[in-house]
């Protein structure tokens, strides 16, 4: 699904979302891959903000690298934990892991699901 400009954080249920302008505005993509790079979507470094909303997967984890490795933030589901499901501005850091006190703005290259059920 692409929109413009994003009209609210939550993505729809069972997507992970990337956003090109902090506060959720902007070119928004939301995808419910289980694990997809965004190289192939123009989206590549791209993403200023972030939010999750698994359903049956608990964590949605973005990584720097095109192949799942690297640098790392991780956002919790809001269907599932209604928490730290959002970052609206991923310069000032991300969410848990090793982005979570670093700049991560424009560094998105890839993403997956975790902790499913």
């Amino acid at each position: 699904m692409l929109v413009a400009p994003a009209a609210q954080a939550v993505c729809d249920a069972g997507h992970m979302c990337i956003y090109v302008n902090n506060d959720y505005s902007g070119t928004m993509r939301g995808f419910s891959n289980s694990k997809l790079s965004w190289g192939g979507f123009g989206l590549d470094d791209k993403a200023s903000s972030a939010s999750a909303n698994g359903t049956s997967c608990s964590k949605s984890y973005y990584y720097d690298n095109r192949d799942w490795t690297g640098d790392y933030f991780y956002l919790n589901s809001y269907t599932i934990t209604g928490a730290n499901y959002q970052d609206p501005n991923l310069s000032n850091g991300a969410g848990y892991g090793t982005w979570a006190t670093n700049n991560a703005n424009d560094k998105i290259s890839s993403a997956n699901f975790a902790s499913c059920s």
